[in-house]
């Protein structure tokens, strides 16, 4: 996981224009809402790259890269993150939340299940009485 930090690119008595994305093909634009307490994720894509774009709520993000190491972070509203390919990925929303997902694959006609690997091992569990 990397966090994008985000810099309007022009500003004036009007407000701001942030560009999230330059120079990167996206094919496939999606809003996930998830309700407080919800788990998604635990997997990772082989060729697709997510970014995420935290539009509403809090969430908690586990990521392990190929090497084995995790990383677990925290974000809000305004926040933008990456999950490249290979890296192991799993989210826990802290509230309702609402997410713009930017990916680099097609999620129609069956690519997006052949580019997701589902963990035998989940980064967060989906039983409300563990806390991983």
């Amino acid at each position: 996981m990397k966090m994008i930090p985000l810099v309007p690119a022009f500003r004036d008595n009007r407000g701001t224009i942030t560009d999230l994305l330059n120079d990167v093909e996206i094919r496939h634009v999606a809003v996930l809402q998830s309700v407080a307490g919800s788990v998604r994720g635990n997997h990772y894509h082989v060729q697709s790259s997510q970014f995420n774009y935290v539009i509403a709520g809090k969430v908690e993000v586990v990521t392990r890269d190929p090497k084995g190491e995790a990383t677990r972070g925290f974000f809000s509203k305004g926040d933008f993150f990456l999950t490249p390919p290979h890296c192991e990925h799993a989210m826990r929303f802290l509230e309702d939340s609402e997410i713009l997902v930017l990916t680099t694959k097609p999620r129609s006609g069956g690519g997006y299940e052949e580019d997701t690997i589902r963990l035998k091992d989940p980064l967060i569990s989906t039983d409300p009485k563990q806390t991983t």
